[in-house]
């Protein structure tokens, strides 16, 4: 048998390999090998988009949006066979490997039919006999990180097909690399499968979490409980006794407008060249994220020697409910009620953020703000441009609320707190969700670096099968 030295010359000459990649060990019948080498690569194109006759013909047009990590059956355009014509476009063949160059670099597919693409997707002309197809579709999904960080551009960052080309791959024997990928796609499998039924506890959660709201501030979780303390001992309802609320409350309940259970604050335009590395931390939007008040995110700061009486006027203590008031315009993704807790220093607002301070009943007040009965109304306040959405301070301040009276409202905050504390409990189990993608890049990680599937030692080293094709 030829060293391992001759063989590398023969193999380079006929099958350019390299072994020589350190990006990590790799079992020893396995070898280091470039993309260009396993298979051969090319790229759509886009017809002129002035000439209509090129387009809305019968063959299926590739872009970006088609991707879907798995096999792609449709397409959202077509193009003619003139357009084909001229064009750069390439048939592209059922079966052949797709992945994005441009925008979302590294978005995978797989052809499910014939059909062409744009020059932002390459794909795989042919795919040499030594690798696997699937094996070569995972060791794709395994990269996408590195194939972001090589983006460049502006705001769409792309890496071209020379790139691509050059990036290296490790090739097990071929039955090995069947092997792992017939593994990887089990255990993805079942990774998408229990990423799914989380998605439908969550929504079940969702559900029940909306329709126990719905009852607790319509007077059904408590069923009108005897009164202990009279509706005015709150000194609110000699303003709102004609008000008409949303539904039917009970009798002993009054409508009234969040301006007279809570004290508003609107935060502060802070400018971004006063920002600093630490300081006084300020809250922006981003902080805030449905329920959550996630002060880690990106944390910006003002100095602390910054203007006193604005930082005094600005500053947000524990017990302050926070709602951010602008989004994107008719998806809903604002608005939602946090609560501070648990806050040591002193942090301030920034603006499009409103601060709610209840005078009494804060628990109440904090569960009525998660209620579909106060998104509803908050969003028929929403104004704003095409994308983005904002609802005023003073249209939130008059958004009614339904008072029952002490007695029951402190039962209410009774009963929604162990409600929601259990659904806390049980979210902490479903904390997989969070982890699922590191546990997919851990799969591929240890997939392509030999240690998912364990080698039959019996079995014929890459390097000795490509030197049976040599000789």
């Amino acid at each position: 048998m030829k060293n391992i030295s001759e063989l590398e010359n023969n193999v380079l000459e006929l099958n350019p390999l390299s072994v020589q990649s350190e990006e990590y060990k790799i079992p020893d019948n396995w070898m280091w090998t470039k993309l260009k080498y396993v298979a051969d690569w090319g790229s759509g194109g886009t017809p002129k988009s002035t000439n209509s006759e090129y387009y809305n013909g019968n063959i299926p047009w590739l872009v970006i949006g088609d991707l879907n990590d798995r096999v792609v059956t449709e397409s959202q355009k077509k193009i003619t066979e003139l357009g084909l014509k001229n064009s750069s476009a390439k048939i592209v063949q059922e079966g052949s490997i797709l992945i994005g160059m441009y925008g979302s670099i590294g978005k995978l597919g797989i052809a499910g039919f014939k059909c062409t693409t744009n020059q932002a997707i390459a794909f795989t002309k042919e795919i040499k006999t030594n690798v696997n197809s699937k094996y070569l579709f995972y060791y794709l999904l395994r990269i996408r990180p590195k194939l972001l960080s090589l983006g460049k551009g502006g705001t769409q960052q792309n890496i071209s097909q020379a790139v691509l080309k050059e990036i290296d791959i490790p090739l097990p024997p071929l039955a090995e690399q069947k092997r792992i990928a017939e593994k990887v796609e089990n255990l993805l499998i079942k990774i998408d499968e229990a990423k799914r039924l989380i998605e439908e506890v969550k929504k079940s959660f969702e559900l029940r979490r909306a329709a126990i709201l719905d009852k607790a501030f319509r007077g059904e979780l408590t069923n009108n409980l005897q009164i202990e303390t009279p509706l005015n001992a709150f000194g609110i309802f000699t303003l709102a006794e004609n008000l008409k609320g949303y539904y039917e409350i009970p009798q002993s309940w009054k409508w009234t407008q969040l301006k007279d259970v809570a004290e508003f604050k609107n935060g502060y335009a802070f400018k971004s060249k006063d920002f600093v590395q630490k300081g006084i931390q300020v809250i922006r939007m981003g902080n805030l994220y449905k329920n959550n008040l996630n002060l880690d995110k990106n944390p910006i700061y003002v100095p602390v020697d910054y203007n006193q009486k604005t930082l005094e006027k600005y500053s947000i203590n524990n017990g302050d409910i926070l709602i951010s008031l602008t989004g994107t315009k008719y998806k809903r993704d604002y608005g939602y009620a946090v609560r501070v807790e648990g806050i040591q220093d002193k942090i301030v607002l920034n603006q499009r953020i409103l601060s709610l301070k209840p005078y009494f009943l804060g628990d109440y007040i904090f569960y009525y703000l998660k209620s579909n009965t106060f998104r509803n109304n908050f969003f028929e306040f929403e104004t704003g441009g095409v994308n983005q959405g904002n609802v005023g301070s003073k249209a939130v301040e008059s958004i009614l609320i339904p008072i029952p009276s002490r007695s029951e409202a402190k039962m209410i905050e009774v009963i929604l707190k162990s409600f929601f504390d259990k659904e806390e409990k049980s979210l902490r189990i479903l904390s997989i969700e969070n982890n699922i993608e590191t546990l997919r890049q851990s799969i591929l990680a240890e997939a392509f670096s030999g240690r998912l599937v364990t080698d039959d030692l019996s079995n014929e080293s890459i390097i000795d099968v490509l030197n049976l094709e040599i000789e």
